[in-house]
């Protein structure tokens, strides 16, 4: 049985015997799945499309992909949980004081280190990060020692780097995410969706998560890659709202700034 089951009998409850049912029911539900991460990832994504579609004119389907241009991604947003796909979140979780800086991050800067400058894993920012965490923690990507850490995250980085030059970007995926810090904590969601990003109520696109992909494809000079929107600025729904109601002749001059935006391809 798909979402589309849940989502039909979720609205018969409701017209049946009220939103209170639909909520004791609803908990029994997500108590069967709440040790299934990627399952619950995915019936929440699917239960936000449902209600959204009923509250905005020109809802996203969450799981659709936008493309973007790396090098235009410079901040990092981590304010949105990503426990799904497709949020519309008021506030001021985008203020610019908020975004870090991706070019000063030690995941940006050792990938650099290592595929743009050629060194050494154990020169590298990244590397010497991880020793530190470890040392502090005891662990970091559920690596217990450096060593391991090189031998199968490093390695795995290379393997990527290497695939993306020589056969172009693909889709996450389609990659080899057999190593023991992939999806060790989503319960594998990562493997079924894009680099994430947030979009401001400007329709600044900021990263999510994704990282390591992110920087490869700036590296490479890559000019489009898909991803995964986790949230949009309620604002930035808005505006969508209103281009997609109207004739492009209606549109005011700020509403026809956005026509060429990643996030507006679907409507404009």
């Amino acid at each position: 049985m798909g979402s589309k089951f849940y989502l039909d009998k979720g609205y018969y409850i409701v017209k049946k015997k009220g939103i209170v049912e639909l909520f004791s029911l609803s908990f029994t539900f997500l108590f069967t799945f709440i040790s299934d991460i990627k399952k619950l990832f995915f019936y929440k994504t699917d239960l936000l499309y449902f209600i959204n579609k009923n509250k905005y004119a020109a809802t996203s389907n969450p799981y659709k992909r936008i493309y973007i241009n790396p090098i235009e991604i410079e901040y990092e947003n981590t304010n949105i949980p990503y426990d799904c796909l497709g949020r519309i979140v008021d506030g001021s979780w985008d203020d610019l004081k908020q975004q870090k800086p991706i070019s000063k991050m030690s995941t940006y800067r050792g990938l650099v280190e290592r595929f743009s400058e050629q060194k050494s894993w154990n020169e590298t920012e990244y590397v010497s990060n991880a020793d530190k965490i470890i040392t502090l923690k005891g662990s970091h990507r559920g690596y217990n020692d450096i060593q391991s850490f090189i031998k199968f995250r490093c390695d795995y980085l290379d393997k990527l780097y290497y695939k993306i030059y020589s056969k172009g970007y693909s889709p996450n995926i389609d990659s080899d995410h057999q190593i023991k810090d992939i999806c060790k904590k989503d319960g594998g969601v990562k493997k079924n969706i894009e680099p994430l990003v947030v979009i401001s109520r400007h329709g600044e696109i900021y990263l999510r998560d994704g990282l390591h992909r992110l920087t490869i494809a700036k590296i490479l000079d890559i000019k489009s890659i898909p991803v995964n929107v986790v949230a949009r600025h309620k604002e930035w729904q808005k505006m969508r709202d209103r281009i997609y109601k109207k004739p492009i002749s209606e549109l005011t001059i700020e509403e026809k700034q956005y026509l060429n935006h990643p996030d507006m391809q679907d409507i404009s």
